[in-house]
């Protein structure tokens, strides 16, 4: 009876920790969901990299995950640069665009969230946009160059959307 009782107990502690994350994963994607996604088509001139997509966070804070409609979870898929916006699409058919008004520099980066590379191993765009309820947000998407050789042409290439001038005030 006692060991009854034990085992009870234990599968209700873990149904309410699964309970709890569940509600916290749901709560984190409505947040994300208010969230305004831009659509950009890509010119003839772009250049496109293979990209390991990580994660996209809070410019502020490298280790709260923005669940960001089909870009919740890490993938393989590809990054499409121009003068005009950045396009990373995972090779599920989710797109995401950064308007070159939205970009607000890019970086080098070691470790976001859950994941860890040798140093300045990930690439990181920062962008900014707004929400439903008109609030900017600074945003940080986190990206591994799939081909290391190609570091110097996207640096090129992130460089030149930073000359693009902005309508902001951000530092760029």
């Amino acid at each position: 009876m006692d060991k009854a009782i034990g085992a009870l107990i234990s599968v209700l502690i873990v149904a309410i920790i699964f309970g709890l994350m569940l509600w916290g994963w749901r709560a984190r994607s409505q947040r994300a969901g208010s969230i305004v996604m831009f659509s950009v088509a890509s010119s003839p001139d772009a250049r496109e990299y293979a990209v390991f997509y990580v994660a996209t966070t809070r410019a502020d804070n490298f280790l709260e995950r923005v669940n960001l409609p089909g870009f919740a979870f890490r993938g393989y898929g590809t990054v499409v640069i121009d003068k005009d916006a950045v396009v990373c699409e995972l090779l599920s058919g989710e797109r995401l665009c950064i308007p070159a008004h939205q970009f607000r520099g890019s970086m080098r980066t070691t470790t976001v969230i859950d994941k860890v590379v040798e140093k300045d191993g990930l690439q990181t765009i920062v962008w900014e946009t707004t929400t439903r309820s008109e609030s900017v947000v600074e945003l940080a998407t986190h990206l591994r160059l799939v081909r290391p050789s190609d570091l110097g042409s996207f640096n090129e290439s992130m460089q030149a959307l930073r000359s693009i001038p902005t309508s902001s005030s951000h530092p760029q």
